[in-house]
C-alpha cells in the first residue's frame, strides 16, 4: 500500500513537473519557426519555396507568399487545434463534474450507512439496558444505568439525521423512558438540552412525552399528538407545528418564535412566560390558554380562536392586531385582573 502512493506521488509530481516542460518547449518551437521564416525570406533561400522566383518557362513563376497565403497555412490546424482545446477542455471538466458527483453519492451513502449503524447498535444497547439492567425500575441500583443511557442519547443525537433523531424518540416514547413517573415527577432519560434539531415527528404520538430544555428548533411536528406533553423551556423556534393537538400541553418559557401554528389546538396549554413573537398562528385554537407574561409582540390574531383566556399584566400584546370581540374579551380578563 506504501509503495503504490509513494509511486502514485513521484507520478503527480512527474506530471506536475511536464506542464513546464512542454510549454517552454511549445514556446522555444514557436520562436524557432519564426526565425526560420524571417531568414528565409531576408536571406532568400531558394530552396524555402518562400520567395519569388521565375523558372526556365514563365509558367513556372512563383511568386513571393504572402501574408495571406501563410493564413491560408495555418488558419485551418489553429481552427482545429484550437477546437481540439475547447473540446477537451469540455471533457476534462464533464469528467471532472462526474467524478466528483460519484463521490459525492459515495459519500451521502457511506455518511448514511454510519448513521443506521449507529442507530441500530444505540438501539440494541438501549434494549439490553431496559432488558438487562432494569432501566425502567426505579431505584439505587439503576441510577447507574440511567446515566449510561442517557450519556448515550445525548451522544448519539449529535451524529444523527433528521429522520432518525425522529426514530430515536419514537422509540424512548414507545419504551416508557420519556413519560414522566408521576411519583417522582421526572422522566427514565432526562432529554434536557438534547440536540433534536429538524427531527422529524410527523404524525407522531408523544402524548405527555417529557421534552423538557430540548432543542428542537426546526423539528417537524406537524398533525402530531403532543397533548400534556412538558415542553417547559423548550426551543421551539421556526417548528412546524401545523394541525398538531398540544391540549393542556405544557410550554411555560418555551421559545415559539417563527414556528408555524397553524390549525393548531392549544387548548388550555400553559403558555405563560412563552415567547410567540412571529409566529403563524391563522386558525389556531387557543380558548383558555394560559397566556400570563407571555410575548405576543407584533401578532395578528383576528383568525384565532378564543372564547376565553388567561393574561396578566406582564403579558406583552404590543402591536398585536385584534377584532373587537377579541378585545371585548381581553378587556374583560384585564378588568377582572385590575379588580382583584
Amino acid at each position: 500500500m506504501l509503495e503504490q502512493k509513494s509511486r502514485a506521488g513521484w507520478l503527480e509530481l512527474l506530471a506536475k513537473k511536464r506542464k513546464p516542460i512542454v510549454l517552454v518547449g511549445s514556446v522555444l518551437l514557436l520562436i524557432g519557426f519564426i526565425v526560420f521564416v524571417y531568414f528565409g525570406y531576408l536571406q532568400q533561400w531558394g530552396w524555402t519555396g518562400f520567395n519569388e522566383s521565375i523558372g526556365p518557362n514563365i509558367r513556372q513563376y512563383q511568386p513571393t507568399k504572402s501574408l495571406w497565403d501563410w493564413l491560408q497555412l495555418l488558419i485551418v490546424p489553429a481552427v482545429l487545434g484550437v477546437a481540439a482545446t475547447w473540446l477537451n477542455f469540455v471533457m476534462n471538466r464533464n469528467e471532472r463534474a462526474e467524478t466528483q458527483q460519484r463521490a459525492d453519492i459515495e459519500h451521502a451513502i457511506a455518511q448514511d450507512s454510519q448513521r443506521e449503524t449507529l442507530l441500530q447498535t444505540y438501539l440494541d444497547r438501549m434494549s439490553d439496558l431496559i432488558l438487562t439492567n432494569h432501566l425502567r425500575q426505579s431505584g439505587p441500583d439503576t441510577i447507574e444505568a440511567r446515566h449510561i443511557a442517557r450519556v448515550r442519547t445525548m451522544t448519539v443525537l449529535l451524529r444523527l439525521d433528521d429522520d432518525r433523531k425522529g426514530s430515536l424518540v419514537r422509540f424512548l416514547y414507545d419504551a416508557g423512558l420519556i413519560n414522566i413517573d408521576t411519583g417522582t415527577g421526572e422522566s427514565i432519560i432526562n432529554l434536557g438540552g438534547a440536540n433534536l434539531s429538524n427531527a422529524n415527528l410527523n404524525r407522531t404520538n408523544l402524548i405527555g412525552a417529557d421534552l423538557r430544555g430540548a432543542d428542537l428548533s426546526g423539528a417537524d411536528f406537524s398533525f402530531a399528538r403532543i397533548d400534556d406533553a412538558h415542553l417547559e423551556k423548550a426551543n421551539l423556534s421556526e417548528a412546524n407545528l401545523t394541525g398538531a393537538y398540544l391540549t393542556d400541553a405544557q410550554l411555560s418559557g418555551t421559545k415559539l418564535g417563527g414556528a408555524r401554528l397553524r390549525g393548531t389546538n392549544l387548548k388550555r396549554a400553559h403558555l405563560n412566560d412563552a415567547d410567540l413573537r412571529e409566529t403563524d398562528l391563522y386558525r389556531a385554537d387557543i380558548s383558555r390558554a394560559d397566556l400570563s407574561g407571555a410575548n405576543l409582540n407584533g401578532l395578528d390574531l383576528t383568525d384565532v380562536i378564543f372564547d376565553q383566556i388567561t393574561t396578566s399584566n406582564e403579558t406583552n400584546l404590543g402591536g398585536t392586531t385584534l377584532t373587537p370581540e377579541q378585545i371585548k374579551i381581553i378587556s374583560k380578563v384585564h378588568s377582572e385582573l385590575l379588580s382583584r
